[in-house]
């Protein structure tokens, strides 16, 4: 059976966290990702950021009996700076890449919780929800969201906003055994 397509997601971690487009998962708290070689696994939605538009997704750790290793991406950890070079990675049916250039920071949000948009070059039309745009070295350094594509059809959410946060973490350390309420 064929499930919808809603979207890209990004690997953050080994555990299988994996941070995707939240207006592409609607108010679902969990959705199949199929990864690049076909395995389909069941994940749960652990967070979201209405802020980055950024929801945060932890995936199962075997598929049919098979342990599930997962490879996380490289995240950028420095800004991303005008002119410079990028690359989104996209495509439902066919892998598809678009480069461009990053061509405005858009500010977005209050004084204390502000984000700069990263507006680029690629075409809007090539971008779907949870696209990862990456810069020259792999690093990925955003995410296209509900939010971001308010801001610009071309625009996206930066890495930092890729970073697991506080409640993914406490979350999983539940599950763990390892915090207590």
């Amino acid at each position: 059976e064929q499930g919808a397509f809603l979207g890209f997601g990004v690997v953050i971690d080994a555990d299988g966290v994996i941070a995707s487009d939240s207006n592409a998962l609607g108010e679902n708290a969990d959705a199949y990702i199929v990864s690049h070689d076909g395995t389909k696994v069941r994940a749960f939605v652990t967070a979201r950021t209405a802020g980055t538009g950024v929801a945060f997704l932890q995936t199962a750790t075997s598929s049919e009996g098979k342990p599930l290793v997962w490879k996380p991406a490289a995240i950028a950890t420095k800004k991303v700076t005008l002119g410079q070079s990028v690359i989104a990675f996209s495509g439902k049916s066919i892998s598809r890449i678009a480069s461009g250039i990053v061509t405005a920071l858009i500010p977005r949000g209050d004084e204390g919780s502000r984000i700069d948009v990263i507006d680029t070059s690629i075409p809007g039309e090539t971008t779907f929800p949870g696209t990862p745009v990456a810069n020259v070295d792999g690093e990925i350094v955003g995410m296209s969201t509900g939010i971001s594509r308010g801001s610009s059809l071309s625009g996206y959410i930066p890495s930092s906003a890729l970073i697991r946060s506080a409640p993914v973490d406490a979350l999983r350390n539940r599950r763990r055994g390892l915090l207590h309420e």
